[in-house]
């Protein structure tokens, strides 16, 4: 027979806690064992993972005495927050899709199927960025490095990336030589090429398709996987979506 809920007018005390716990099994039919709880709101609890003494005293004994809190602390393997338990009590009543879309959780079901099995890139809690190029002009050439390179200028406009290419365009030009042309208006020009952010997502899927609807706005986009590694926040909503897909991503 389960106890009855103790309710008393000023606070439990630990006696009144050992014996209502005294008959209460420490595993359930299922061979799980019995959890403590705590309700933290209308409807919603917590699991506890603290007890700690409080108001420790010491009257001249040799034992010590102090009264206890229990509290939520701190989760030690998935955050706990409102999302979360949100979602793994609609998981409890029903795990179809359905029952997401009553909870308002369609858009994060899809993005929990998209992440489903898809290539982490050997990446622990992995961010698909969307990135473009851009290229920084007027570097010295003779600090050039692998990410960069040089090109000629005719006139003040690009003719070449290559001195093959600039041969070609003096013989098109009939220029003559490239040796003789007045420094003014040939210039050589290094350059380097650095990757802006410009998009993060969960899922490579949706990276790519960004870049497919946007590319006219991008310059030589690419997804670059970038881990959230210290970055609990990342961490804490791709594991509710992972859970949500039912299946880990590799």
């Amino acid at each position: 027979m389960l106890p009855k809920i103790l309710i008393v007018d000023d606070c439990i005390t630990v006696r009144q806690l050992k014996e209502w716990v005294e008959d209460l099994p420490e595993v359930n039919g299922m061979g799980d064992d019995t959890e403590v709880w705590i309700e933290t709101g209308w409807c919603k609890s917590s699991p506890c993972r603290e007890l700690c003494p409080l108001n420790a005293r010491d009257v001249g004994t040799d034992e010590e005495s102090c009264d206890l809190t229990i509290s939520p602390g701190a989760p030690q393997k998935k955050p706990e927050h409102a999302v979360q338990s949100l979602i793994m009590e609609r998981k409890a009543m029903s795990e179809s899709k359905d029952e997401l879309q009553f909870a308002g959780m369609e858009p994060l079901a899809e993005i929990a199927d998209r992440m489903k099995g898809q290539d982490n890139r050997a990446t622990a809690h992995p961010i698909f960025a969307v990135q473009q190029r851009r290229r920084i002009f007027g570097i010295d050439t003779s600090y050039v490095e692998e990410d960069g390179g040089v090109l000629w200028l005719y006139d003040g406009d690009h003719c070449a990336d290559t001195i093959e290419e600039l041969e070609e365009f003096f013989r098109e030009r009939d220029l003559g030589e490239i040796h003789g042309i007045n420094s003014q208006l040939l210039t050589e020009v290094g350059y380097t090429d650095i990757w802006e952010f410009v998009q993060p997502f969960f899922s490579c899927k949706e990276a790519e398709r960004y870049i497919e609807e946007n590319a006219h706005n991008l310059k030589n986009p690419r997804v670059f996987v970038y881990s959230a590694y210290r970055n609990r926040e990342w961490q804490a909503v791709r594991d509710v979506l992972t859970e949500m897909g039912g299946k880990q991503d590799e």
